[in-house]
């Protein structure tokens, strides 16, 4: 289980450097962000918050937030996986998406990097501070 807690990769083997887990695996830490009030519920109110937090707008935000609580609140209960599961193409499409148009680089492109951060949540952390202003993104790398 001690894997479970970090999102390793080559040249990270130990996860994000800095980035606490607190005893949660990497998909518990993922949603943490979101969950502004850390009550174990993530409500779209929380989901939008999160998503202004780390740059999206309005509008944007409103809309995600709506169709991710309205996909995830039945899906997250335990359940098989569909063959013909057409919502959840559509969910990892929207998801990845979302996932480019945060983190791309200035050349169009998603890195490695950025992609283990948000397996772990570290990249929404990051993301919020970036956006808050300061040098805090020229520490990171």
């Amino acid at each position: 289980m001690a894997r479970g807690l970090v999102a390793p990769d080559m040249e990270h083997p130990n996860g994000t450097p800095g980035h606490r887990h607190n005893g949660m695996s990497v998909l518990q830490q993922h949603a943490a962000f979101f969950d502004q009030d850390n009550n174990g519920i993530i409500y779209p109110w929380e989901t939008y918050a999160g998503f202004r937090q780390i740059g999206f707008n309005m509008i944007g935000s409103f809309i995600m937030a709506i169709i991710i609580n309205a996909a995830l609140s039945y899906h997250t209960l335990p359940a098989n996986r569909e063959a013909f599961d057409f919502f959840g193409w559509i969910a990892s499409k929207m998801e990845w998406g979302i996932m480019y148009l945060l983190a791309r680089d200035e050349d169009g492109f998603l890195s490695k990097e950025a992609i283990r951060r948000c397996f772990d949540g570290s990249l929404f952390d990051y993301c919020a501070k970036v956006k808050m202003g300061g040098d805090f993104a020229n520490k990171q790398e």
